[in-house]
């Protein structure tokens, strides 16, 4: 329960602090930022030295992303 007194004595009101802000900007998250965006088909990544080596699975465009930001080698066709 919250309850508040009256003040004695007049004083400007102070701006509002850091919390106070943040609570008063909050924003609706977008979708686009966390759905996925499906491939039609699963993709395989493997790797051709001596043998197959298989790398990864993906079937999101994201997950995809992700696994091309953190290869230690960089793909010849893109």
């Amino acid at each position: 329960m919250v309850t508040m007194e009256p003040e004695t004595t007049p004083t400007p009101n102070p701006p509002p602090g850091e919390e106070e802000k943040t609570e008063s900007n909050q924003e609706v998250a977008n979708p686009e930022h966390y759905i996925k965006h499906p491939l039609q088909n699963r993709r395989t990544l493997w790797f051709l030295q001596a043998n197959l080596l298989l790398i990864s699975k993906f079937d999101t465009v994201e997950d995809f992303g992700a696994l091309y930001n953190h290869t230690a080698f960089k793909f010849d066709s893109f």
